[in-house]
């Protein structure tokens, strides 16, 4: 069916799943074969065999090279049908297909390539961890005393109301404790380019995502907007997170120097206040960078009663640390190793994430409140219900902030992954 003038006769043949495929290959660019497999696919047979397939109606293609003296997995790409048809579902014009072989033929010579697989792994890695912790609707509700990560309490209970903004949710503490296992999912995943287009160029990390939870919160005689007395609500918090992948390929004081665009867009109003995670490859370069951040930076964190000083290289958050700050004017910095990243089940959604505060203005007026667990490192839920707790009134969004995710930043719109239906 390749070089026929038009995907419309083949049309019926493109599941919901295809659709799933083709708009993340428009946003990302590439993927590669385990990673489609583990978003889309319940085994390596079956993701074979629907690639393939794909692949001779001119959906998709794909191409192999070689790094370092290693093969790398199958990168997938768009075939000239799949992109006009996610061109045109994203209302953007349909590329030529020089357009297209330029556009493949790049991304199989680009020296980032593996940096670009890394990123992915990332947020494929938030996708696939939400799938597995969240066990399908026919199994029966989740385990009420299950722990929510290993070595963690379940963060406080809190109602809230539809975020303004990710991160930046109305809260009400409740007085019931939080349960466990709660809904999770990655709603939102945005390549660097469309990030920084949102960003005005301000900053252009290597991705952004949007952490989303969602818990039955028990609340027996109470009301609410949507609900009748007496039924209990469900909490919908979110927080946006910028993404920066290290491979060790730089020097610190390099990478410690991407965080200034970052500091500048809070310090001066224009984004949003959504915490940076940065990824290394190894935990000394993670020891490296955070002593090279305690050094140009002082953090000003403090425990209740203390005075302010930098944040102690190497620390265990072994208590409660309370942080007073104004959004705007803090940037939260999280580092993480792909060592943490293998070891843990949970893989980047699980308590991987070491924390480090940096103040952008000294002296600024503080307003917000944060509360770090009694963890050494932090897992998104914990992120979630910490960070940027409003408190004072001000701006609902920062003026490029692009808001909260809704249904169809959803990077598998419409496809349903605890349908019992998937493994086939």
């Amino acid at each position: 069916m390749r070089g026929a003038s038009s995907w419309l006769p083949a049309s019926h043949d493109l599941r919901t799943r295809d659709q799933a495929l083709l708009r993340l290959l428009h946003e990302h660019g590439t993927l590669t074969g385990p990673q489609i497999e583990r978003l889309l696919f319940a085994s390596p047979a079956a993701a074979r065999g629907r690639l393939s397939r794909l692949r001779r109606r001119g959906w998709i293609d794909s191409f192999r090279v070689h790094r370092a003296g290693r093969a790398l997995p199958a990168h997938w790409v768009l075939g000239e049908w799949g992109s006009r048809w996610a061109a045109i579902h994203a209302g953007d014009p349909p590329p030529t297909a020089r357009q297209l072989r330029t556009r493949t033929e790049g991304l199989a010579a680009s020296s980032q390539l593996e940096h670009t697989d890394g990123v992915h792994d990332v947020f494929v890695s938030l996708i696939v961890a939400a799938r597995h912790r969240r066990p399908p609707h026919w199994l029966g509700p989740p385990d009420p005393t299950g722990p929510l990560h290993p070595g963690s309490d379940p963060p406080t209970s809190l109602r809230t109301s539809p975020p303004t903004s990710p991160g930046r949710p109305t809260q009400q503490p409740m007085d019931q404790p939080a349960q466990a296992w709660p809904q999770a999912r990655l709603a939102r995943w945005w390549s660097s380019a469309r990030t920084a287009r949102a960003m005005d160029g301000q900053v252009r990390p290597d991705g952004h995502g949007v952490w989303e939870i969602r818990r039955p919160a028990p609340a027996a005689g109470r009301t609410g907007p949507d609900h009748e007395p007496g039924e209990p609500g469900e909490q919908v918090l979110q927080v946006g997170v910028f993404l920066e992948y290290d491979r060790g390929t730089e020097t610190v004081h390099r990478l410690a120097a991407k965080l200034g665009p970052y500091e500048r867009l809070l310090a001066e109003g224009l984004g949003p206040a959504w915490p940076l995670l940065i990824v290394v490859p190894t935990v000394r370069r993670e020891q490296h960078l955070h002593h090279h951040l305690d050094q140009i930076h002082a953090s000003g964190v403090r425990t209740e009663g203390e005075q302010a000083g930098p944040y102690p290289p190497g620390a265990a958050f072994d208590e409660t640390w309370s942080v007073r700050i104004r959004a705007q004017q803090r940037l939260v910095v999280l580092t993480t190793t792909l060592e943490h990243l293998i070891a843990d089940p949970l893989g980047a959604s699980g308590p991987v994430w070491r924390p480090v505060i940096i103040r952008s203005a000294p002296g600024a007026s503080v307003s917000a409140l944060v509360r770090l667990p009694r963890l050494s490192r932090l897992a998104l839920d914990d992120l979630v219900t910490a960070v940027d707790l409003e408190d004072e009134p001000g701006p609902a969004r920062a003026f490029f902030d692009p808001g909260p995710a809704g249904p169809e930043d959803d990077p598998l719109t419409g496809f349903d992954h605890h349908d019992p239906a998937f493994p086939a």
